[in-house]
């Protein structure tokens, strides 16, 4: 029997390619047949790290030559918007890193253009496949609470990061990072959302708690928690009977019985985070599903649309 081997191709040759990279090169069921970047000397790098067979300043031409069966889109989002019809320009299978696009009104855009071109696009929401948070999820899925309480603490520093990115980033960073955060209310809250209410308004460049509580027709509560421009954790509770269940980091999980202090480390499976960002390699085998046309849990465009919907009712309305 002859083995076929899948043909990836990436966008982009930033931070996000090297973690793909990393996994990919260690598969032995797929070729890296190209890789695209608009300067040279990012993509040339990676092509010698990870032996990729070609590399490309043009996508066009890089679908031309190389014909690959999944496409791993690792771009800025300040730039995403502007590339995106060349990019959906191939009958294949994509993997965009999220944010897709700026802010929801890009993210409108992408979600149009897909349609118009009938795109099998997925976003990459790599923290979905963390050991911790995989493991909540299965503890959760039995839980008969009726009213479940989701508490997020998180934590933007525009300040701390005005020399990596732009002012566009910087303008837009509750969907750009807040995102990592906030998708745990779509995975951990009951129904559909009754209204938001927000203690106060978000300020732009300025050091602010931001606090917003999301209101679920089933009893749900979820309670979010931002601190701008200040220190503070990137925290994940979510309350049960007994106890909570807490991810902070988020790589790890802890739990905190009732009438306790303290939080007791849960010792699961980490095997799949050790040797590569957390949750990238389980996220690659997902998409290699996609391309096989296998079952598989990787989110869609429309469900990164709707996030960026929460996330957009969060903040500005």
């Amino acid at each position: 029997m002859i083995f076929t081997k899948n043909k990836i191709a990436i966008i982009g040759a930033g931070g996000m390619a090297d973690e793909y990279l990393k996994v990919l090169s260690k598969l032995n069921n797929i070729r890296i047949v190209g890789i695209c970047n608009r300067t040279k000397k990012n993509s040339l790098k990676l092509k010698r790290k990870y032996r990729i067979e070609k590399t490309f300043s043009k996508i066009s031409q890089m679908y031309k030559e190389t014909k690959p069966d999944g496409v791993i889109v690792a771009l800025s989002p300040d730039i995403l918007k502007k590339k995106i019809k060349d990019i959906f320009n191939l009958n294949s299978k994509y993997l965009i890193e999220k944010p897709v696009g700026l802010n929801l009104k890009e993210s409108n855009y992408i979600k149009k253009i897909a349609k118009e071109k009938k795109i099998d696009a997925y976003v990459a929401l790599n923290r979905r496949y963390y050991s911790s948070t995989k493991y909540l999820l299965n503890k959760m899925k039995n839980s008969k609470n009726k009213k479940r309480i989701v508490e997020v603490e998180d934590q933007q520093d525009q300040f701390l990061n005005k020399a990596i990115f732009s002012k566009k980033i910087l303008d837009n960073y509750m969907f750009v990072n807040s995102i990592h955060l906030i998708d745990y209310f779509n995975l951990f809250c009951r129904g559909n959302i009754n209204k938001i209410i927000r203690i106060k308004k978000w300020e732009n460049k300025k050091k602010n708690i931001f606090t917003s509580y999301l209101h679920y027709d089933s009893g749900d509560l979820g309670i979010y928690r931002a601190v701008w421009n200040m220190p503070g954790p990137w925290s994940i509770k979510v309350y049960s009977k007994s106890g909570y269940y807490k991810l902070s980091p988020i790589e790890k999980i802890f739990y905190r019985k009732n009438n306790s202090r303290e939080d007791k480390k849960i010792n699961i499976n980490y095997e799949n985070d050790k040797n590569f960002k957390p949750g990238i390699k389980l996220q690659l085998n997902d998409f290699l599903n996609v391309i096989n046309d296998k079952k598989n849990n990787l989110p869609t465009l429309d469900v990164s649309h709707k996030l960026m919907s929460l996330i957009s009712k969060i903040y500005t309305k």
